[in-house]
Order: structure tokens, then C-alpha cells, then sequence
């Protein structure tokens, strides 16, 4: 399962660190949270924290899309 780690956010790709600096922003000062797209298919992704099983920090689609390497 491909685990994508950059995405888009208008015109400038993103790091998953960044985003994720961004949503908290976001919540801490109650503004709406950015829309990340996929940089190959640009369907909006979210992106998720470290799991507390090992598993890395991700984007994932918000819904399947088909076609996509990086939508599971």
C-alpha cells in the first residue's frame, strides 16, 4: 500500500510535517483546515500523524481513487 508523504496545497507541494504543523495551526486557532490534494491525481487527501503501532506519517485519500498509485 503506497504511503504518500508530500501533496499539494494550492501551487506548492507540502511535506507531511508541514501539514500536519498546518492542521494543528488550524485547530488551535479555529480556522478552517487547509484542502491538501493529491499530487497525482489532485482528489483532496488528509493527513495523518504517526500511528502508535509503527505506522509512518501519511496522506491519505478522502475517498478511493481509481487510477491513482497513491490512493489504496
Amino acid at each position: 500500500m503506497p504511503k504518500a508523504t508530500t501533496c499539494k496545497l494550492g501551487n506548492r507541494i507540502v511535506s507531511i510535517e508541514d501539514a500536519l504543523l498546518l492542521r494543528a495551526g488550524a485547530a488551535r486557532w479555529r480556522r478552517p483546515v487547509p484542502e491538501f490534494s493529491c499530487h497525482e491525481c489532485n482528489e483532496r487527501v488528509r493527513p495523518h500523524k504517526k500511528g502508535t503501532t509503527g505506522q509512518a506519517a501519511h496522506f491519505e485519500h478522502r475517498t478511493r481513487s481509481p487510477g491513482c498509485s497513491q490512493s489504496a
